[in-house]
């Protein structure tokens, strides 16, 4: 479980400093491997959470919930839509979790409501509105405001997003081709 030995680039292999809780269930739930069976093979995420609970019976239920849900929108699960929606709506999550929900929200074809992105929009947080400026294409409500945004990186997010409107883009152009240069 603590620093195992990963394989990196195909050819470097060195311990994993990541010291990720075990958590067997979401990982099942997620498809993704048990990092228990790494080292106990031939045994199965029923036997490595009964052993967590044996060690830990005061243990709180999983602090990342949001994994099945991703890995269900992933496979086209019934339902995995909705609860994505609800990870990328809700403010107890951390920003990267709401950034990364609208994000594979948006990659499995399913329509942002316009009222999420206008709020993440508005969000504090940088990743917020820089996704919510990659992923509101030509919604001027949305993009227009975020042409001032004190960071750059959203300001040109909003600028490729409002490219096809002339108007705006001839405005914004500069900052943008700076960018690149």
């Amino acid at each position: 479980c603590h620093m195992p030995t990963q394989t990196y680039m195909q050819a470097d292999r060195r311990h994993d400093h990541s010291f990720r809780i075990p958590q067997p269930a979401v990982s099942a739930a997620a498809s993704a491997p048990v990092v228990c069976l790494a080292c106990h093979p031939g045994k199965d995420s029923a036997w490595a959470e009964a052993v967590i609970a044996s060690h830990y019976p005061q243990r709180k239920k999983p602090f990342q919930t949001f994994g099945a849900a991703f890995a269900g929108l992933e496979r086209g699960a019934a339902g995995a839509t909705q609860q994505v929606l609800a990870i990328a709506s809700d403010p107890t999550q951390p920003p990267i979790v709401r950034a990364s929900a609208l994000r594979r929200l948006a990659h499995a074809g399913a329509t942002v409501p316009e009222s999420l992105l206008a709020t993440a929009s508005r969000d504090s947080d940088v990743l917020l509105r820089s996704t919510a400026a990659e992923l509101a294409a030509e919604d001027e409500s949305i993009l227009t405001p975020l042409l001032g945004d004190p960071l750059r990186a959203v300001r040109l997010n909003a600028v490729l997003g409002l490219a096809p409107r002339d108007g705006i883009w001839l405005q914004s152009n500069a900052e943008y081709l700076a960018s690149l240069r």
